[in-house]
């Protein structure tokens, strides 16, 4: 019998022997010349990381058979993806997010350790309608560049002014608005 080791990288994930599920790492013994079916689930999500299949450590693919000849480590290696989630205040006005536009709310996946443009485009409400943008929650710019680091949500806040129009009829009397003779 050999001793094996089935592990992924980063830890504790996620991996199935001979169709079993498991919890990583996995020591198991096994016959010499034995078959044995290695597969790694893809992807794996908590808690808005997921991971993605990568590679083994052996260069099988996902599901892949082994045939124990020796002591042996199985890795498989996972790729480390987090969710953003933007927002605006108020609801449903347009973001752009690299480039593409959509509008929120929007999520999307972004690998560790990369950076996204996220720009928050003030919107034309019409001729009596006007919006401004004020900021986003982490102190960014209208446009600027996030680090995917970790799960994360910004959102964008605007002032949204309507024009109020005020008469009189007939035509030309005086109106006080807010302690204001206009």
């Amino acid at each position: 019998q050999y001793a094996v080791t089935v592990d992924t990288s980063p830890p504790n994930l996620n991996v199935t022997v001979d169709g079993v599920p498991r919890v990583a790492p996995q020591a198991d013994w096994w016959d010499a010349g034995s078959l044995h079916v290695l597969d790694a689930p893809s992807p794996q999500t908590a808690a808005g990381t997921q991971h993605t299949f990568t590679a083994w450590s052996d260069a099988g693919p996902q599901n892949h058979t082994v045939v124990a000849s020796g002591p042996a480590t199985y890795i498989a290696i996972f790729g480390v993806q987090y969710e953003i989630t933007l927002l605006t205040q108020p609801n449903g006005f347009p973001l752009v997010v690299d480039g593409a536009s959509d509008f929120a709310p929007y999520r999307f996946w972004c690998g560790a350790g990369t950076n996204h443009t996220i720009e928050a485009p003030t919107p034309d409400l019409g001729p009596r309608t006007r919006v401004t943008f004020l900021r986003w929650s982490d102190g960014g710019a209208q446009n600027h560049t996030i680090p995917c680091t970790a799960p994360a949500t910004y959102t964008a806040s605007f002032r949204v002014e309507d024009e109020v129009v005020v008469d009189t009829s007939p035509p030309g009397l005086q109106v006080t608005v807010i302690g204001v003779a206009v």
